[in-house]
């Protein structure tokens, strides 16, 4: 039984309309974001698409603050989708930061430069399958991959897909963040 991602989507639904909640939240995946941009070596020529932003899209917020990258946020929970726009809206971002709601494997990607996949989001295959056949070559796909001891809390990585490059992370729910190129 699935019980995490449930209850920090709960939480972000009450929190994302706090600004000063945001920002805190935000706070705690820093480092995590300061690696996965290194590792995907996002800067402001970078589109971003982040699937599975949650009601506070902080992935998506920090990109964009960090790098100047244009950054478009998905959910598929409509609700998570709103919120999110709202919150972007809050913190005055809604001209580098755009959100919507849709699926992870069926949500637009031309024009896609770096997509970043949150943890919870699933199915994981579905998805970088999608981008690794509608993104242009050269697409850096970033994944997190979940701690061991929680793999039936989130879906797993395709296992037969070969990665390019992976960064070891210090956080509760994952152990590493890794990255997947789109070839030609």
């Amino acid at each position: 039984m699935r019980i995490i991602a449930p209850v920090v989507s709960k939480f972000e639904s009450i929190c994302s309309s706090m600004p000063w909640i945001v920002k805190r939240y935000m706070s705690f995946y820093d480092k995590v974001l300061d690696r996965e941009i290194a590792l995907a070596g996002i800067s402001e020529t970078d589109t971003v698409l982040n699937i599975g932003c949650g009601s506070i899209p902080f992935s998506a917020i920090y990109i964009a603050e960090k790098t100047g990258a244009c950054v478009f946020a998905v959910d598929i929970d409509q609700k998570a989708a709103a919120s999110a726009e709202r919150c972007i809206a809050k913190l005055g971002m809604s001209g580098q930061v755009f959100c919507s709601h849709g699926a992870g494997q069926t949500v637009p990607c031309h024009g896609i430069t770096v997509a970043l996949t949150a943890l919870q989001s699933s199915p994981k295959r579905a998805i970088l399958e999608h981008l690794m056949h509608y993104t242009q070559p050269g697409t850096r796909i970033l994944f997190r991959r979940p701690q061991p001891r929680l793999i039936h809390q989130y879906d797993a990585l395709p296992e037969d897909v070969p990665v390019e490059d992976e960064i070891q992370q210090y956080m509760s729910t994952f152990i590493s963040s890794v990255m997947y190129l789109r070839s030609a």
